[in-house]
């Protein structure tokens, strides 16, 4: 992996340590354009942009686009957007470098560089972002896609920085809910992760409204034996009661199959 690059007032690039730093808008928009000795451009995976005389912190913008010359047009038309740039060559990139605040604006593409796998990727590491999925003609029927993969907009390529500004603006409260929600989720996820597998076997039996005494006959074990594990489920959820209980298991898993 190669070292990010910060580009000076005069856009020459410093070599500067490892930063660890719904709907298709179907209106048309203009593509990106390669012209003008654009195509010979080739900033190296990650490239930081800050304006220099702004100390305030600000949304952090992390750009991934495989190829070096979209990535960098990219870069350069968020340039007056009001947020500090970050870009990376791809999903591997992202999740070695990036920190863990701000929001992906991702190309999506077919194949193995696409949003979704970004996503799945990010999942797998146990990070999360919102993501802004982004495509020069985008197709109604991939836009619902990735939104349902959990993205939270998909938009067509802007051609000038406001198109880009506006767009991000527009997405910034959706931005803080769904970080509040993410912690949330793993909150959940943290404390159903510390029962025991009997303990979590009940807690499941329980979210499909199985009676002790059925819970027994399932498990092999007696309503007594049930409840004792039931309370020990309750205590170390702190969850007041069943209901509770319930609800944690749906913040960390979502509605069950047979619910939905």
């Amino acid at each position: 992996m190669s070292e990010p690059v910060t580009l000076s007032a005069a856009n020459e690039p410093v070599v500067t340590p490892a930063i660890t730093s719904r709907t298709a808008r179907t209106h048309a928009r203009r593509l990106f354009d390669f012209a003008d000795g654009a195509a010979g451009t080739d900033l190296d995976a990650h490239v930081l942009i800050t304006a220099a005389d702004n100390a305030q912190t600000r949304t952090k913008l992390h750009i991934v686009v495989h190829d070096a010359s979209r990535r960098a047009l990219l870069a350069d038309l968020a340039r007056d957007v009001d947020c500090d740039i970050v870009t990376y060559a791809d999903a591997r990139d992202l999740i070695a470098f990036a920190s863990p605040d701000g929001l992906v604006l991702a190309a999506d593409a077919p194949g193995p560089e696409c949003v979704i796998a970004l996503m799945q990727a990010v999942a797998a590491a146990s990070l999360w972002w919102p993501v802004i999925a982004l495509a020069d003609e985008p197709d109604v029927e991939r836009v619902v896609a990735v939104i349902k993969a959990g993205a939270i907009d998909y938009l067509a390529a802007p051609d000038q920085s406001a198109s880009l500004q506006r767009a991000i603006s527009r997405v910034l409260p959706e931005v803080k809910a769904g970080r509040a929600a993410h912690a949330r989720t793993i909150d959940a996820r943290q404390r159903i992760g510390l029962l025991t597998r009997r303990e979590r076997d009940v807690l499941d039996l329980l979210v499909r409204g199985t009676s002790n005494k059925q819970m027994g006959r399932d498990l092999g074990i007696s309503p007594r034996t049930v409840e004792i594990h039931r309370m020990r489920m309750l205590d170390k959820l702190d969850a007041g009661n069943a209901q509770q209980a319930i609800m944690l298991h749906i913040l960390a898993f979502g509605l069950p199959d047979f619910l939905r």
